[in-house]
């Protein structure tokens, strides 16, 4: 706010979206995956290795995660990229690259 910041852009943390979002400034993420994504696959490899406790606790992360990726305005979805339906509003973005 002091800094009269106009719009915040991140890559994959959801913190800055969240930070966005109190500080009443528009956000937007531009990845190709979020942690959401990264941290689930980890909580149901554990799980399915026999650690349940270690498991819930991954879960409860991941619906921390989505619920701070939530908070975003807009997501920017370059090519290849995850579902990521946590976030609210999805722009896709074509891959943008030299030729070979």
């Amino acid at each position: 706010r002091e800094n009269r910041v106009r719009v915040v852009v991140c890559d994959a943390p959801s913190f800055p979206l969240l930070a966005a979002k109190r500080a009443g400034v528009p956000s937007l993420l531009v990845t190709n995956f979020t942690w959401v994504e990264i941290y689930r696959a980890l909580a149901e490899r554990v799980r399915d290795e026999g650690d349940e406790e270690l498991a819930l606790r991954g879960d409860d992360l991941v619906a921390r995660l989505a619920e701070e990726y939530a908070r975003g305005d807009v997501l920017l979805a370059p090519g290849m990229a995850l579902e990521m339906s946590h976030c609210r509003r999805r722009i896709e973005a074509p891959i943008i690259a030299r030729a070979g």
